[in-house]
């Protein structure tokens, strides 16, 4: 599996900043409630930490991998999961980018999946447009194949 590149990081780590404010301001408001300025910098520091580490893990866990037939796409950062599809039974690809990813020229993704089961859709990393580029041209390449034959 093809790890995510170390551009990556970046919106990984930038994506759990709206978390971490709402987190650091309840730290110090329960700091000047109790008076404990220490407390606020422990805490603080803390959740910089954990943020950090989980940003790192979070990054670490996305892959893909394209073959001929089938896609790859690797999660997870307590439990590593692989979740490997034939093309025939791809639904979508919905591909995003937002300014950061566009700046460092990078994609995310979501592959939506036949399936009944509950997840039907499994997200992508960060990649290069390129990666989804693949992907749209197999999911394509697999829909015009005529199967009346």
């Amino acid at each position: 599996v093809e790890a995510s590149p170390n551009k990556a990081f970046l919106p990984t780590f930038l994506k759990g900043i709206v978390p971490m404010v709402v987190l650091f301001c309840s730290a110090v408001i329960f700091g000047l409630i109790f008076e404990s300025t220490d407390f606020v910098l422990l805490m603080s520091a803390l959740l910089l930490l954990v943020w950090v580490i989980l940003a790192v893990f979070s990054y670490k866990a996305k892959g893909i991998n394209i073959r001929e037939d089938r896609l790859t796409v690797a999660t997870g950062i307590l439990s590593r999961r692989f979740i490997i599809v034939p093309f025939s039974k791809v639904q979508m690809l919905t591909v995003k980018s937002g300014p950061v990813c566009k700046h460092l020229g990078l994609r995310s993704g979501v592959v939506s999946v036949l399936s009944s089961q509950i997840n039907q859709n499994n997200k992508i990393g960060y990649f290069a447009p390129e990666q989804f580029k693949k992907i749209e041209e197999k999911i394509q390449q697999y829909e015009s194949i005529d199967w009346s034959i």
